[in-house]
């Protein structure tokens, strides 16, 4: 008989922990519609905020600023597409964007395709170690910075990024910033319940299938100074939590 191999793959997907299993079977036995006005969809709206307040805790963020989504392919894109056309839209004065040149391709390829809408695209280098050249990165953070989007943990060295100072210095010019952080949520002390106010991301990604669920992500959009996501697709707008 094939012993049954060991699962060492938990950058791209952790297994399902026994009790998130169980959260999802008990939550798959009340259907429900939570944009539907009837007794069912309000239990199904219960059970979705109830979820948005643990994450939000989770990562020292409030409930109002989380939008849930597919995966973190999806939330980066949200973070770069939406925010960016409706920032640049609004502001032609700002139009550069800075990506190290490790980050992940849903950050990476999402910013190559803006160029078209004239929107500058710069790939910071990193370091031997592969830590971002934070030298390189304020040389580049000037008042034409849109956005900086750095991740904290890479997927596939799992160095360390020194995103703390390269929010600083992209608010210093009065840049917006994000990380990527779907490979530290859980895992990281950088991602504990005040991570998001002590790096001052202005959008954070955070991968809930890092740490024992199935395939799900957050995007955390700080209610300032961080403007709305324009969407990127249309339809109900399940995902967001109701204004305060």
């Amino acid at each position: 008989m094939i012993a049954r191999p060991i699962y060492l793959d938990g950058f791209a997907t952790q297994p399902l922990a026994p009790e998130a299993r169980t959260a999802m079977l008990s939550a798959w036995d009340r259907p429900g519609n939570a944009g539907s006005p009837n007794a069912a969809g309000e239990q199904a709206a219960a059970l979705v905020a109830t979820g948005r307040a643990a994450v939000a805790s989770l990562i020292g963020a409030s409930p109002g600023e989380i939008t849930f989504t597919s995966g973190a392919t999806e939330a980066n894109n949200l973070a770069l597409a939406g925010v960016l056309r409706a920032v640049h839209r609004a502001c032609h004065s700002r139009s550069r964007v800075i990506v190290s040149a490790v980050e992940h391709k849903s950050v990476l390829e999402t910013a190559d395709t803006l160029r078209s809408e004239g929107i500058e695209v710069i790939r910071c280098p990193v370091d031997k170690t592969g830590r971002l050249n934070v030298a390189a990165f304020a040389e580049l953070a000037d008042e034409r910075l849109l956005l900086a989007s750095i991740m904290l943990v890479n997927n596939e060295t799992g160095a360390i990024q020194p995103i703390a100072e390269a929010a600083a210095l992209a608010h210093r010019v009065g840049g917006l910033f994000h990380t990527d952080a779907a490979q530290a949520i859980g895992k990281s002390q950088s991602m504990s319940s005040s991570s998001t106010s002590t790096i001052s991301a202005s959008l954070v990604t955070s991968a809930t299938d890092r740490w024992g669920s199935v395939r799900s992500t957050v995007l955390q959009a700080r209610r300032r100074p961080t403007p709305s996501c324009m969407a990127v697709a249309k339809s109900a707008d399940y995902a967001r939590a109701p204004n305060p």
